[in-house]
């Protein structure tokens, strides 16, 4: 996410409409790589979720039995 200061730099005045749905998908998304074995880019995915929604309980829920998967 940008800063203030970098948005006024940039010329971006405003930001878009946050969207709820993408969160939902990208849990989605890490589901079906953590099924595929890509635990890592899984992570990445739930890491996105959670910067934006840091109290998304499918989104911990989720990175919990990533890190299950990786033994950690």
């Amino acid at each position: 996410m940008l800063s203030p200061m970098h948005r006024q730099e940039m010329g971006v005045t405003s930001l878009p409409a946050p969207q709820p749905w993408l969160q939902v998908v990208r849990v989605i998304l890490a589901t079906a790589l953590r099924q595929l074995g890509k635990l890592d880019d899984a992570i990445e995915e739930l890491r996105k979720v959670l910067r934006v929604e840091p109290a998304s309980a499918p989104a911990v829920g989720t990175l919990g039995l990533v890190y299950e998967a990786k033994n950690q």
